[in-house]
């Protein structure tokens, strides 16, 4: 470790969780954890202990509504048919694509001030059968 790292500061981001609304620590060990169960998420919505008790919360699914690659942000339509606000660094994807207007997604939702937020968007890919010649 060089000197300069030493004095620099811990960078710790501090979660509520969703379930019994304990704050917890987000931290590498816990998101490797999640990785090997193979949880595909950004932000954890549940306190550890909550995840070992209860297991991962359910996500709801929905389509893309609108999404604004500039803005990075859009609207989900949940199958309740609530719109559900999202942002790009909430999205789950390896490839780094943008969600388009009209991809099924699955997410989290947490309620915000502003109102029903998703966390965690795992885009869908769409499967299209092959042409039978």
């Amino acid at each position: 470790m060089k000197p300069s790292e030493e004095n620099e500061p811990v960078k710790l981001t501090v979660l509520e969780c969703q379930r019994c609304g304990s704050g917890f620590v987000l931290t590498s060990t816990y998101l490797d954890w999640l990785a090997r169960h193979g949880l595909k998420i950004v932000q954890p919505i549940l306190c550890p202990t909550c995840m070992v008790r209860h297991g991962p919360s359910p996500k709801h699914s929905g389509t893309v509504k609108w999404f604004r690659p500039k803005k990075r942000y859009g609207f989900i339509e949940s199958r309740s048919g609530e719109d559900v606000f999202f942002h790009r660094q909430q999205v789950v994807d390896q490839n780094g694509r943008a969600p388009t207007k009209g991809a099924i997604v699955r997410f989290h939702v947490r309620e915000t001030w502003r109102g029903p937020e998703a966390w965690n968007v795992e885009v869908i890919p769409q499967h299209t059968p092959a042409d039978a010649d």
